[in-house]
């Protein structure tokens, strides 16, 4: 664990060290049109809902084949439960909502989920 955070201090510290150089002038913010315009996706029109809704799908198809997958196969399903489960918390606080001590709860459930699912799948490498 002590190498993971050393290394995790090591990657982020030149990012950090920027943070505080950077002036503030020169930093552009782009629209979500624009963005939209130079990414090529300016034709789709796609929801938060709908996002939600297909995750929430996925996460369904892929509970039922859960139990004929590998070990790494079941990971990966409990990951994509973490966003299916995860999704409409975060969506709600990108619109502005507030976080309740049950979405809290959730996000902390999850994450440790998430965490313990990815080093499992690390662990493999």
């Amino acid at each position: 664990m002590k190498k993971l955070i050393a290394a995790t201090l090591l990657a982020v510290a030149p990012f950090a060290a920027l943070a505080h150089t950077t002036p503030s002038s020169t930093l552009v913010e782009i629209s979500d049109v624009a963005l939209a315009e130079v990414s090529g996706q300016a034709g789709l029109n796609i929801s938060a809902t709908t996002i939600i809704s297909g995750l929430q799908q996925v996460s369904s198809v892929a509970n039922l084949i859960k139990p004929i997958l590998p070990s790494q196969g079941k990971q990966v399903v409990t990951l994509i439960n973490v966003a299916a489960t995860t999704a409409p918390v975060v969506n709600n606080l990108v619109n502005g909502g507030t976080l309740s001590t049950a979405d809290l709860g959730l996000l902390i459930r999850n994450g440790v989920s998430a965490g313990i699912a990815i080093g499992s799948l690390s662990s493999g490498l």
